[in-house]
């Protein structure tokens, strides 16, 4: 009877796992794998020498055709439409996925008028312009309700006395910053902003 205890004892130590030792006798604890971090995105808004042209730096600009449409995340788009009966007046609608209007803005138009809009998040951003003249507005918009949240001049290229003129306005968000990107006659430019209107920085950009 002893001896097969012991037999039993025997066979149930051969069967228990075996702890890695170290040459004192101690068990060896393994150190974790090694896992690289993902590369981090840059921090806070982007500088003017980390945003480049975006496009064709062609001159002079193709007219844009109104109205102008930009597509939104959910599926929905904006639209900007100058008033056949008053031609300093657009309205500026946004529709869901399914065509629904959402709602609907007045906004300026100039003369001879272009637009860029460009979308980021909460917000969305109307830049009215003139296609034979200088400068630029930005116009910001709550995104839900089309509540008007602010409103800035671009410097753009600074004030230009001219006869005959061409302008040409993009826009996008860059890093929760808007980019405004200009072409004009008298030179091009990239302009940036934060989200409460303020001006982050300008740079001129070589033809």
């Amino acid at each position: 009877m002893k001896r097969a205890l012991v037999l039993a004892v025997l066979v149930g130590c051969s069967r228990a796992p075996r702890r890695s030792e170290s040459p004192s006798g101690a068990p060896r604890v393994e150190p974790p794998p090694v896992v690289s971090p993902p590369p981090a995105e840059p921090a806070g808004f982007p500088t003017a020498d980390q945003v480049e042209w975006d496009g064709d730096k062609a001159f002079p600009s193709r007219l844009q055709a109104t109205p102008s449409t930009l597509p939104m995340p959910d599926g929905g788009r904006l639209s900007y439409d100058v008033s056949a009966s008053d031609d300093r007046v657009a309205t500026l609608r946004r529709f869901d996925g399914q065509g629904k209007e959402l709602w609907q803005a007045k906004l300026p138009a100039e003369f001879v008028p272009g637009v860029a809009l460009a979308e980021g998040g909460a917000r969305v951003f109307t830049v009215v312009y003139s296609q034979i003249a200088t400068g630029a507005d930005v116009i910001a918009l709550d995104a839900w309700t089309g509540a008007e949240l602010w409103r800035a001049p671009v410097h753009g290229v600074g004030p230009i006395g001219h006869s005959k003129y061409s302008n040409r306005v993009e826009a996008r968000v860059v890093r929760g910053a808007l980019v405004v990107q200009g072409n004009e006659a008298g030179g091009m430019y990239l302009e940036a902003f934060d989200p409460t209107g303020k001006m982050l920085w300008n740079k001129p950009v070589t033809r």
